[in-house]
């Protein structure tokens, strides 16, 4: 995939066209989860899945809480000394004590179980408590992982790796749905727990070994941690904490208020509906792994300018790329979803039909989050915006549960991301004293478009309805102007030359 760089001063300068191969791995393993969700749904039941979505719970919070936010360390201070030396010793001695500090209490908690916070907030039985330990492994390998394919730009191993991490967890359940399937009408082949424990194992033989793989080639020398650079780390990083704290009850809240209402089962309705939502709305993060390395070296060597052109300029056009993708997507997947996990789970299409309207404008969120960070406006975005998401999904949720049962927890939940959307759209101009200008219509046309398709349950009138929206967008977006030819060169991969000058003719209004 070549790369290129767009010089003129109004148009992007960033680096685009890494991203369409991650972009197309995040292509394949949308696919790939909606297989694994369809699996587990069979597999493990309504009651076995809400036991997984809270094992899920009690690791994320474990990870984000105690090890994820050292992770940022390394992507925002590793890049600089990677850079500088092709090495990130003085990183890791700066993030190592905590590290080691985290998993000490991580294992304690789980081991001792103080004041029976697995019953008492996840209702996990005792056995059930240990599935944890390997689910909070995998997430920190992963992110440790990740973050040093991002940190070195190796954006091929970035992509991909989670493909094989999908597979290998879609290998594992189908052999699990073959040993319930010819078991069928006796004892159980494999009961719940085991089946849980292989599931969480195949994340951590996983990750284990991409993280090796990294590794291999980064030798890592210790040294003791240095206390001014320790210092000027934890002021960086630790805002995330309490912030990592507040979004992820905001999006795990809509478990626990369907578990107090309804309990397990009604949660195992919500998961898989939830979890290919945030499968969808995590694409756009093929982007953001590949811009968030020229940011921050941007910013460090030409303050906030950098962040105008990607406000401004490189933003409205992410939004509107994504919209129209995303948009066809939005109109198939329900029916798709409802084929795939089976009859005991028709109440989960409903329930992901008004979830996906969180999704075409959602490469929004991710775009401005990159401001936030080099910007270290941390509290700002993660205390703040975050908050006000959760207040939201909170309010509305409980508010609808009692009435709409799970769909209005869906509800909450849909509302709380497009409001997010537009708060960090109007944080960032409001920082940098911009008018909201081509980024609001953007985001505006794609939240619009969304809530059409969700008032339709029929699939013929969903993809009717998809085709005016995509086309009004793309109009819109080449009568303001919001792409050069050169920039559409720039974003178009190698692969997919052919279809240039018709894109080109498309988006770009002096074609």
């Amino acid at each position: 995939m070549t790369a290129h760089t767009v010089e003129t001063p109004a148009h992007s300068t960033f680096r685009l066209s890494p991203a369409a191969g991650m972009f197309l791995a995040r292509a394949v393993r949308a696919p790939l989860w909606l297989l694994v969700s369809a699996l587990l749904a069979r597999v493990l039941e309504p009651q076995g899945l809400g036991t997984w979505a809270m094992v899920l719970a009690a690791a994320m919070l474990g990870n984000q809480v105690l090890l994820l936010w050292t992770q940022s360390i390394t992507q925002r201070f590793g890049r600089a000394e990677w850079l500088a030396c092709g090495r990130l010793d003085e990183t890791w001695a700066t993030r190592w004590p905590a590290l080691v500090a985290g998993m000490l209490v991580a294992g304690m908690l789980v081991a001792l179980a103080p004041l029976d916070w697995h019953m008492r907030f996840y209702a996990l039985a005792d056995d059930h408590r240990w599935l944890v330990v390997p689910a909070l492994l995998t997430l920190w390998l992963m992110s440790e992982a990740q973050g040093l394919q991002q940190v070195r730009e190796r954006f091929r191993s970035l992509a991909w790796s989670p493909v094989a991490a999908d597979l290998l967890m879609l290998a594992t359940i189908a052999l699990l749905a073959l040993l319930c399937a010819g078991n069928a009408g006796t004892v159980p082949a494999v009961d719940t727990t085991a089946a849980l424990l292989a599931i969480a194992l195949a994340g951590v033989i996983t990750w284990t070994a991409f993280l090796a793989r990294e590794l291999r080639d980064l030798p890592i020398g210790w040294q003791r941690p240095d206390r001014e650079r320790t210092r000027s780390a934890l002021l960086f990083s630790l805002p995330l904490v309490p912030g990592y704290s507040i979004g992820y009850v905001a999006e795990w809240c809509d478990y626990f208020l369907i578990g107090h209402f309804y309990g397990a089962p009604a949660v195992g309705l919500f998961h898989p509906a939830y979890q290919y939502m945030l499968i969808l709305i995590g694409i756009p993060t093929a982007i953001t792994a590949v811009l968030l390395p020229q940011v921050v070296t941007a910013m460090d060597n030409g303050g906030e300018a950098c962040l105008r052109t990607l406000v401004t300029r490189t933003a409205p056009q992410l939004i509107v790329l994504w919209a129209l993708g995303s948009l066809v997507v939005v109109a198939v997947l329900p029916e798709l979803f409802a084929m795939l996990t089976g009859d005991a789970y028709r109440e989960s299409r409903t329930v992901l039909q008004v979830l996906l309207v969180a999704v075409p404008g959602a490469i929004a969120s991710h775009v401005y989050t990159l401001a936030h960070f080099a910007q270290g406006r941390l509290v700002a975005s993660n205390l703040g915006l975050f908050g006000i998401k959760l207040a939201v999904n909170a309010g509305v949720s409980f508010a609808l549960l009692p009435a709409l049962g799970v769909v209005g927890s869906a509800t909450g939940s849909a509302a709380s991301y497009l409001i997010l959307q537009w708060l960090f759209l109007a944080d960032q101009h409001r920082h940098l004293q911009l008018p909201l200008g081509h980024g609001a219509a953007a985001l505006a046309l794609a939240h619009l478009a969304a809530i059409g398709l969700a008032l339709l349950y029929d699939t013929t009138w969903r993809v009717a309805a998809t085709l005016p929206a995509v086309v009004l967008i793309g109009l819109w977006a080449r009568q303001a102007g919001l792409f050069s030819a050169a920039e559409v060169s720039a974003m178009m991969p190698r692969q997919l030359a052919p279809l240039l000058p018709f894109a080109t003719r498309v988006l770009c209004r002096d074609a």
